[in-house]
């Protein structure tokens, strides 16, 4: 059974954050929102959590998950080089809905990258998920829906996604997301920046505030 709580949006109960860790601890998986839509994550650095998040998923093998970070210094921590392009746009919307794939440091786990030499970073703007983080390190933090499945938009709809797999043990409420996509991911591992996904940052002002930053 899943645990839900209901947690303040802005300023998050350090119990209820505490509760959340202790189950990330345990390499649980944990439902909680972000800056875009509800997600479902257990620690970057966790196998066992990486092979539950996978299964629960549906997820190929070949398909790698996103980390969440809350200080955008924490990517070095992932990305073997971050050019200087990618910078300026950390810059300009970290923390915020912009998901960004660099070739990854060695050490890496591929159940992270899905067996691929890249990663993708999302500095997260959520005080929630800023929050956990602070408190129990970087996160995985797919959309909480089975592959090809519909991203939540509330904590009761991804209960209800979840609520047969003992995997997922806690959840996070803090209201239905105002937004209805998820973010934007852009691709530094070429010569050109290269855009994979439009979501709430829309790729004209992304390329934009590039042309301004030349």
């Amino acid at each position: 059974m899943i645990q839900r709580f209901r947690v303040h949006a802005r300023h998050p109960q350090k119990r209820l954050i505490k509760k959340a860790v202790a189950e990330l601890e345990l390499n649980n998986l944990v439902i909680f929102p972000t800056e875009t839509l509800y997600g479902i994550g257990g620690s970057a650095s966790s196998l066992r959590s990486l092979r539950k998040l996978a299964r629960v998923k549906n997820r190929k093998k070949n398909k790698g998950f996103i980390v969440l970070i809350n200080d955008p210094r924490e990517a070095t921590r992932f990305a073997k080089n971050i050019p200087p392009h990618a910078k300026k746009l950390m810059r300009a919307f970290w923390p915020g809905p912009l998901t960004l794939v660099f070739k990854k440091r060695s050490g890496i786990p591929s159940a992270l990258t899905g067996g691929r030499k890249t990663v993708a970073i999302r500095c997260t703007s959520h005080p929630v998920a800023r929050a956990l983080i602070a408190a129990a390190g970087p996160l995985t933090a797919p959309s909480a829906n089975r592959a090809g499945g519909i991203p939540p938009r509330s904590a009761r709809e991804a209960i209800h996604v979840f609520k047969g797999d003992p995997e997922v043990t806690f959840a996070l409420d803090a209201g239905r997301s105002k937004e209805r996509q998820p973010s934007t991911i852009i691709d530094f591992t070429g010569r050109h920046p290269r855009f994979l996904r439009e979501g709430v940052i829309p790729i004209k002002r992304v390329i934009a505030t590039l042309s301004k930053l030349k």
